[in-house]
């Protein structure tokens, strides 16, 4: 996860609850997560910000994180 916001050039907000900011062309938006280990392991994005921000971040990291399970799948 950390990989794929710096892809999106995310600050730091709150280390201590993975809390970033990211701006886009559509807008900012304030991007958190949780992991909880397990299997699967489970992720949970939220993306908060005024539209159309969230709905064009969430699609980006929906996207990268899809690219990435399938890459690990195929090992």
């Amino acid at each position: 996860l950390e990989y794929i916001l710096s892809k999106r050039k995310a600050v730091l907000q709150s280390a201590a609850r993975n809390e970033y900011e990211v701006y886009s062309k559509k807008g900012r938006a304030e991007v958190s997560y949780e992991v909880a280990a397990g299997d699967p392991v489970t992720v949970r994005i939220r993306v908060n910000g005024y539209p159309p921000a969230p709905a064009f971040i969430a699609d980006f990291f929906e996207t990268e994180l899809a690219d990435y399970a399938a890459s690990q799948s195929s090992e």
